[in-house]
């Protein structure tokens, strides 16, 4: 990835105040450049966005109905070039 490149950024959380806190928090970040690809509330969407999109950084909410963020993160780790995690 070239300087030039900014950072795909995925937002999952249920809240969505806390998805919208977040993607403000992205959008400021100048260094390095960031865009987010998608916004998901649950686990379901966001292995559905992680297949569509490339992803090189995935904002995970830890607790969630359904699938946890950890198995979420746990089930990533199969893909063939997933996505860096920051627990959120």
């Amino acid at each position: 990835m070239t300087t030039s490149t900014p950072l795909r950024v995925l937002i999952v959380d249920d809240e969505p105040l806390a998805r919208q806190r977040l993607a403000s928090l992205v959008n400021e970040c100048l260094q390095p450049r960031c865009t987010i690809v998608a916004q998901c509330a649950d686990a379901q969407q966001a292995q559905a966005c992680v297949v569509e999109h490339l992803v090189d950084v995935a904002l995970l909410d830890v607790q969630m109905p359904g699938s946890t963020g950890l198995e979420l993160a746990a089930s990533w780790k199969r893909l063939p070039f997933p996505p860096v995690v920051v627990f959120v």
